[in-house]
């Protein structure tokens, strides 16, 4: 019986230790969750029910729009441009030591006071998460982009940008 109770006791510690391990980790959901409440923080998020009221809404003149909104299922922004600078350099040491599980790091570029992320996690050729961390000295923000994006699609939109700016 005591074998038994113990074995119970050693399996559930070490259960709790993984799971708290887990639940401390940063990832892109901890940063969201840790930085949408501070004061003056402006967080953002767009579910997929809403992205097909506004796919309804869009009008048919403008086809690129509505195949955007077809891939995306939801987007989520935090701005915290208007926070303390304690807060944003809290922040940039939070995205210092970002765990990137599971993404490919697209861009990384770190100076002293500024950091530049981009992040993709992809899926069967599709890309499911789209990460922007961009944090220096006088703003902070952070966008997930989440869908089932193809590569061509990003492509086309980025080429018909350019295109768009060069006639200005």
């Amino acid at each position: 019986m005591r074998r038994l109770l113990l074995s119970i006791v050693v399996v559930f510690s070490v259960g709790f230790a993984v799971a708290a391990q887990q639940y401390s980790c940063d990832g892109v959901s901890d940063l969201f969750r840790d930085f949408k409440y501070c004061k003056k923080a402006e967080y953002v998020h767009v579910p997929k029910l809403l992205l097909k009221v506004v796919s309804a809404v869009v009008k048919d003149d403008d086809p690129e729009v509505k195949k955007v909104l077809k891939v995306i299922s939801s987007v989520r922004t935090l701005d915290l441009e208007a926070c303390s600078p304690d807060v944003k350099q809290q922040f940039l040491q939070r995205v210092k030591k970002l765990k990137t599980n599971g993404y490919e790091e697209i861009v990384r570029q770190k100076t002293s006071d500024e950091h530049t992320l981009v992040m993709v996690k992809t899926k069967k050729d599709y890309i499911r998460q789209l990460v922007v961390v961009s944090c220096d000295g006088e703003d902070c923000a952070l966008v997930q982009i989440k869908g089932k994006i193809r590569p061509e699609d990003v492509e086309e939109i980025i080429e018909n940008k350019k295109k768009i700016s060069a006639k200005r």
